[in-house]
């Protein structure tokens, strides 16, 4: 990368003298270039040149009125030296603005292990929920005993709605959906797209809830419907819970000849 790119890629410089990173390279660029025949620097391109650098805290011997070309060359080499360590600095802060910020905080391990959790939910529900025909989300056996069974696209409602409610608690706040109706959810969620955009929205809450348990926190008593549990029995409830509804949406899908994507066989393995 070429000494120009190099410094455009600084953040601008205002100290209230208006100068920029942008001003340097021109302002390199005519510490080669305004010198006469003799190699000395020529006014008035060198009184210019003397107070963008010494604004910016750069070597002044650019200034002096009779500068020769070893002195030119030298204030070139302390000018990219300057400004090399200035880059570093900035690199330096960055990474210390992420690190308070936690960008680089490594995942909390009891945050990691209930994530996969939820992982796991996402591949296998979201999978099936997507491979099930639209017209086939109101579908809902009718043969033994059914009777008033939810629809395959209740199933995911509910399935999504509890995920939501879960994670509410596990953050201790206000769940931005209510049960619903027969804990269905929000009723004028009824395409397949509408319920595929809230499973995944639920599924996204629900991560948001994992990353919030640490080491410390895990075991704190929180109110649930059950009397005080510990945060992380709670946060467990995301995946039994959705893989027991995820039991009747595979039932459904089989009994209109769909397989389940993550039951698809491989080689010899039976589905």
């Amino acid at each position: 990368m070429d000494w120009h790119t190099r410094l455009e890629l600084l953040e601008p410089v205002d100290d209230g003298h208006e100068v920029t990173t942008a001003g340097v390279p021109h302002t390199i660029e005519q510490l080669a270039s305004v010198t006469g025949p003799d190699d000395r620097l020529t006014a008035p391109a060198d009184t210019e040149v003397f107070q963008t650098l010494t604004r910016i805290g750069l070597p002044s011997v650019a200034g002096r009125p009779e500068c020769s070309a070893r002195a030119r060359d030298d204030t070139m080499a302390q000018t990219r030296e300057t400004w090399a360590e200035l880059r570093q600095g900035m690199r330096q802060l960055l990474f210390l603005m992420l690190l308070a910020s936690g960008t680089l905080k490594a995942q909390e391990p009891v945050a990691k292990m209930y994530d996969d959790q939820v992982t796991l939910v996402e591949h296998d529900v979201l999978s099936l929920a997507d491979a099930m025909p639209a017209d086939k989300y109101d579908f809902a056996p009718t043969g033994g005993d059914f009777t008033g069974v939810r629809t395959f696209g209740e199933q995911v409602k509910h399935l999504a709605t509890m995920i939501y409610m879960t994670a509410a608690l596990v953050l201790e706040e206000r769940s931005p959906y209510g049960p619903g109706t027969h804990n269905n959810g929000p009723d004028e969620i009824q395409s397949k797209a509408q319920i595929i955009a809230f499973l995944k929205d639920a599924i996204a809450y629900a991560r948001t809830a994992m990353a919030s348990l640490t080491e410390d926190n895990h075991m704190t008593p929180v109110a649930s419907a059950f009397g005080q549990m510990p945060r992380s029995a709670i946060a467990a409830g995301v995946a039994f819970h959705s893989f027991n509804h995820y039991g009747h949406m595979v039932v459904y899908a089989r009994m209109n000849g769909i397989v389940p994507p993550t039951s698809v066989p491989t080689g010899d393995e039976r589905r």
